[in-house]
């Protein structure tokens, strides 16, 4: 069975259950978040049509990424004010996935992220 390779950095992925977001969902205490009831869901839609499942933490700190990273010029910037609500998950449900054990991010969004690069390379 041929591995699956990190999008960014190529390691081999791994896979673990995680909690409903995007971003943090694959750290242990976001587990136990999850069953603790302390994060809302919501799946927005971040740029031009692309979409994540956020806890209300990570939608606050999402601003925290360079523009860089995202794959943006300096002068280009993602304001949380442009994020559009496309559903707010009212039963939210522990995943499987797999996710990058040197880029720590689950594959959900390491696949944002090249899809956000892409869309932004294209417009400059």
């Amino acid at each position: 069975m041929k591995k699956e390779q990190c999008p960014i950095c190529y390691s081999e992925l791994e896979t673990k259950t995680c909690a409903p977001c995007d971003d943090c969902g694959l750290f242990d205490v976001e587990i136990e978040h999850f069953h603790q009831k302390i994060h809302t869901y919501t799946i927005y839609n971040i740029y031009k049509d692309l979409k994540l499942q956020l806890c209300n933490l990570c939608y606050m700190e999402f601003g925290s990424y360079s523009n860089e990273y995202l794959g943006f010029k300096k002068e280009k910037r993602l304001n949380l004010i442009d994020f559009e609500v496309v559903k707010q998950i009212h039963n939210p449900q522990l995943e499987i996935d797999k996710f990058c054990p040197d880029c720590y991010h689950r594959l959900k969004f390491l696949k944002f992220i090249i899809e956000l690069r892409e869309l932004a390379d294209k417009e400059d």
